[in-house]
């Protein structure tokens, strides 16, 4: 994504905290969401209080998001209603707790500490007197459209393919007309 539209300001918060309402316009969640197999029907809502503990951020709040993306049996248009939580603890990129998600575990004097990969630690950092909330919104989007969105519960799916119309005696390729005789005196010969 490119510049985030969702900044929390934290240079000057406190432990009472501030609240952030924002809409989630249909071009921004177009754009967050592209590659995706889904698309904003409408503009949505972010709606959040955060707060500090010390140095961390603490983010609570719901997203709500109304959506479409084709449906698994048949195709057609099926609505999903995003409605989620969010709820975010953010530390500091500056901060011990930082490091560790980055990579180490235990202080760096402790003969226990033990190299990690990045991506096993479950803290999120900020950097900075801003926290861009863009990707987070984007990622509790995605984590609430199903797998297999159906248009309804009762969907047949892809119906077959409407049979061709059965040609009148006069219709028939004459050269089909053989076989037309051997149908019909076998249907006469297994009603008697």
């Amino acid at each position: 994504m490119t510049k985030p539209e969702h900044l929390l300001e934290v240079h000057d918060l406190d432990a009472a905290g501030k609240t952030y309402a924002s809409a989630l316009e249909v071009d921004w969640v177009t754009r967050a969401l592209d590659g995706c197999d889904v698309t904003a029907t409408a503009a949505g809502q972010v709606e959040v209080r955060f707060s500090k503990s010390g140095d961390d951020v603490v983010i609570r709040g719901r997203v709500r998001q109304p959506l479409t993306a084709p449906c698994a049996r048949c195709l057609a248009p099926a609505p999903i209603d995003v409605d989620t939580e969010l709820s975010l603890l953010l530390v500091p990129a500056s901060s011990q707790k930082a490091s560790y998600a980055r990579g180490k575990s235990g202080p760096p004097d402790d003969p226990r500490r033990e190299e990690t990969n990045p991506g096993d630690s479950d803290l999120d950092v900020y950097d900075g007197d801003h926290v861009a909330l863009d990707d987070f919104v984007r990622e509790a989007i995605l984590l609430e459209v199903p797998p297999f969105p159906l248009c309804a519960a009762a969907c047949p799916g892809i119906g077959a393919t409407p049979q061709a119309p059965v040609p009148t005696d006069g219709d028939i390729d004459p050269r089909l007309q053989p076989l037309l005789a051997l149908s019909a005196r076998l249907k006469k010969d297994r009603k008697d």
